[in-house]
Formats: structure tokens, C-alpha cells, sequence
């Protein structure tokens, strides 16, 4: 859960004994509590899917296979959605622009026979919108397919 401590302990468990760690696939500074959350650049710390479950890119359309993961059949096989919403942006006193929507996340629930996609769009300002501009802030989604 965000905003709550967990009980790690650093010096019973040390970052460096983890296995993702020790494969490379996790740099061992940003698990550490006293570092600042906004000085924790690996974003992977964060993430809930397993190590061998995480990719770089999830491909509109990409293929997905289950083996064993769900209750009743033996193999659950799908394609993601191969059509992308088309997402736009407006920030406050400018024109409207498109956003490239990116699915970052595909969340399973084989139990419940559900696929969760969550895309995302990121646009980058010269500089920060603050507080004030930031309610000003429009977005629009259309769904395709």
C-alpha cells in the first residue's frame, strides 16, 4: 500500500542479498528507506509483477499465454488490444495536442477471467505547471475498436 512504511530492515536483509539484485535486474540504492522517494529512480522497485514477468514494452496486440494460472483451463491464450485509445491534451492558454497513448501495464486476473490495460500518455512541459495551472489542465480520451 503507498503511504505506508513496510517492515524492512536493511540490516537483517540487505538490499545486496536480494535476487533481483543480485542478477542485475535491480539496482539496490533506491529499496533503501532512508533514500527520498523522489531520489528513487528505479522504477522497477515499484512495479508488483514478478522479475521474470515484467518487459520493456507490452505491443499493442502482443500475444499473452497462461499456462496454470487459471482455475479451470490449463492454458489461457489472448492477444491484447491492437487498437489504441487516441488521447489529447490541453494545457492551460495552449492548443490542444495529441498524445501518444503507451500501455504500460496488463493487469491478469485469471479467476475472474479479466484483462486490465492501462495505457498512458506523457508529454513533456518546458517547465512545471504549478498548483494553480495544473486544475486548469484538459485531457480527452477516445476508446477505437
Amino acid at each position: 500500500m503507498l503511504g505506508l512504511t513496510s517492515p524492512y530492515d536493511a540490516t537483517t536483509c540487505p538490499p545486496q542479498s536480494f535476487f533481483e539484485v543480485k542478477v542485475g535486474a535491480l539496482n539496490p540504492d533506491p529499496i533503501a528507506h532512508a533514500m527520498a522517494f523522489q531520489k528513487r529512480p528505479d522504477r522497477r522497485v515499484a512495479q508488483q509483477s514478478a522479475l521474470g514477468m515484467r518487459v520493456p514494452v507490452v505491443a499493442t496486440g502482443a500475444p499473452v499465454s497462461l499456462v496454470n494460472a487459471h482455475p479451470k483451463l490449463l492454458s489461457l491464450d489472448f492477444a491484447l488490444s491492437r487498437e489504441p485509445p487516441l488521447l489529447a491534451l490541453q494545457m492551460p492558454g495552449a492548443k490542444a495536442v495529441a498524445v501518444e497513448a503507451r500501455n504500460r501495464t496488463v493487469f491478469l486476473q485469471p479467476d475472474r477471467d479479466r484483462v486490465s490495460i492501462v495505457w498512458v500518455g506523457e508529454h513533456r512541459e518546458s517547465t512545471p505547471a504549478g498548483p494553480g495551472k495544473r486544475a486548469l489542465i484538459k485531457h480527452g480520451v477516445q476508446w477505437r475498436g
